[in-house]
């Protein structure tokens, strides 16, 4: 499966945004819920995905937090389409993607819930480590970050 780059302002991947959000706020209180709002993507997000007979499966993205430091942002696979590795292959070629703009630092920020114990190992298995807050994030019992070097 090919991993897509995909126009955040079009649907369905707003679609998607948005039940990763509904997600993140249906286990974290809605005010450490640092998921994208759909009605605020930017263009300083690139969204990449896996699109299947049109629908968006998968998705991921990239932001910049400094130079040379990528932050993964909204990754998310809808119910129907987990169990098959997308979001595996989603991550690897972020990862990948960040290696090709020259990043030595990938940060991520996911939730502590139990409901976020299959991201957590997923970014684990990639390499990825707990470490302190970074960017606009606070230190927050709801909210893990990580990390992982590329160089």
């Amino acid at each position: 499966m090919d991993v897509v780059r995909l126009d955040p302002t079009a649907e369905p991947t707003r679609s998607i945004v948005a039940a990763h959000r509904a997600f993140a706020e249906s286990v974290t209180p809605t005010e450490l819920v640092f998921a994208v709002d759909p009605s605020a993507i930017d263009a300083a997000l690139d969204l990449f995905g896996i699109v299947e007979a049109r629908a968006v499966l998968s998705i991921g993205g990239l932001r910049l937090v400094e130079p040379g430091h990528l932050e993964i942002k909204t990754m998310h696979t809808v119910a129907a389409a987990r169990g098959r590795g997308l979001a595996r292959i989603t991550l690897a070629a972020l990862v990948a993607e960040a290696r090709g703009r020259g990043a030595t630092r990938l940060s991520l920020e996911t939730g502590t819930h139990p409901a976020f114990e299959p991201a957590q190992a997923l970014y684990r298995s990639f390499g990825f480590e707990p470490c302190p807050p970074f960017g606009d994030y606070p230190t927050s019992e709801h909210s893990l970050c990580m990390r992982r070097r590329l160089d």
